[in-house]
């Protein structure tokens, strides 16, 4: 691990949105993905493919609506009984806000808080709102997400690939060894400020829509770790 050669070895095997997953899943942070509406249900099953056969984490797809309710929700993330790994919400920015409220606090504290008590997420928790972008259905601004414009791709993680499967527990004491590592890290004044310079340009390009928020200051110095 100290020379990369883990690393060096799984990068080129994993496709975009299993470099997402695993990004997320080491920084402990959850991510936004967005796509088409024709390819919304493609994208979720391919998720839920990297998560049992990549990751071997359990997973819940939830189909999101206006007509979801707050039981429904929590109904999902509890298959018997274990707030399950990975939440893939497709749809996500069509509930309501009491929804998106709720899994916020789940983001935040991972406890999910039911008429039965109150339930603990594991440590290897994601959160994945997929949603086609819809001004008439904005999602909750205070649900920052790491976001991953996804479109079709000649290559998918749904691809056949024996190596990957077995090897599922292998990446899994990866991920570990760099959840443990990036907690010792230490950044130096000139790497600290060469990542504000990054950021400084950014928060002035006219070519970024919408600025660069404090939020996202955050994320860049976790996911460099």
């Amino acid at each position: 691990m100290e020379d990369g050669s883990e690393i060096s070895r799984l990068a080129p095997e994993l496709s975009d949105l299993e470099v997402a997953l695993f990004l997320c899943l080491a920084a402990h942070q959850h991510c936004r993905i967005d796509t088409t509406d024709a390819n919304i249900h493609d994208v979720a099953k391919e998720l839920a493919l990297i998560c049992t056969n990549t990751f071997g984490l359990s997973y819940s797809i939830l189909d999101c609506s206006s007509a979801t309710s707050l039981d429904d929700f929590r109904a999902e993330l509890l298959p018997p009984g274990e707030v399950v790994n990975v939440v893939i919400a497709k749809n996500f920015n069509h509930v309501n806000d009491n929804i998106q409220r709720e899994a916020l606090e789940l983001m935040h504290s991972k406890q999910l808080t039911t008429p039965a008590g109150v339930l603990e997420a594991p440590n290897n928790f994601l959160f994945l709102p997929l949603i086609v972008r819809d001004e008439t259905h904005p999602i909750n601004p205070h649900l920052v997400f790491v976001r991953i414009i996804r479109y079709p791709q000649t290559r998918s993680s749904n691809e056949e690939r024996p190596s990957l499967r077995r090897q599922h527990k292998n990446n899994n004491q990866l991920l570990g060894q760099l959840q443990q590592l990036s907690t010792t890290v230490s950044m130096g004044a000139d790497i600290a400020r060469y990542q504000q310079d990054i950021v400084v340009f950014l928060r002035l390009s006219r070519a970024v829509a919408g600025g660069i928020s404090t939020r996202s200051n955050l994320y860049f110095k976790s996911f460099s770790k």
